[in-house]
């Protein structure tokens, strides 16, 4: 009988552990709206028009926004003008106060980890990342980007990041056999 309880409670803490609140839209965005739908999105929120160009394989539409109190350039990625993730740049001394907000609306991370990074000119630093796995949706929080001067959060269907690693794969073996 305690072996039982104590099973159940491990269940029920595992899934509380595990369950996050996913995001079926972006900034008032949803997933598989078109361009057009982002312009007018913006629009709405009293924002300027996105900028976009191709970038294949995707379309990639550029504004700036706040969330919160922290300024942000957001990068909405279209794939057959269907959106299916976004980037959003910051500052990385707004680590702090995006991972709070992103906490606050999504909960806990189901991962953490800590990446070393080295830039070009051998400037070396600790990256704390925080993710969220979930069903449909996986999210990535890091202080750093690409580079130092840039904090990264990359929110992307799974559905694109399955496509994506499959056109990875496939450039793979084709660049194997041209070899």
């Amino acid at each position: 009988m305690r072996l039982a309880l104590a099973m159940t409670l491990v269940v029920v803490a595992a899934s509380t552990a595990l369950a996050w609140d996913e995001p079926d839209a972006v900034r008032g965005l949803t997933w598989g709206a078109s361009q057009e739908d982002l312009r007018r999105v913006a629009k709405d929120r009293g924002e300027p028009a996105p900028l976009c160009a191709s970038a294949v394989p995707h379309e990639t539409c550029t504004t700036g926004g706040e969330i919160g109190s922290v300024r942000a350039t957001i990068h909405y990625r279209f794939r057959d003008d269907k959106f299916v993730s976004a980037a959003l740049g910051f500052l990385p001394t707004d680590f702090s106060l995006i991972r709070t907000i992103f906490v606050e609306r999504y909960g806990q991370p189901t991962k953490r980890r800590e990446e070393r990074f080295q830039t070009w000119s051998r400037q070396k630093a600790m990256n704390p990342v925080l993710v969220w796995e979930g069903r449909k949706i996986n999210i990535e929080l890091g202080m750093y980007g690409r580079t130092l001067n840039t904090g990264l959060a990359e929110i992307v269907l799974r559905s694109e990041m399955d496509r994506l690693d499959a056109e990875r794969s496939k450039s793979i073996k084709k660049g194997k056999d041209d070899l």
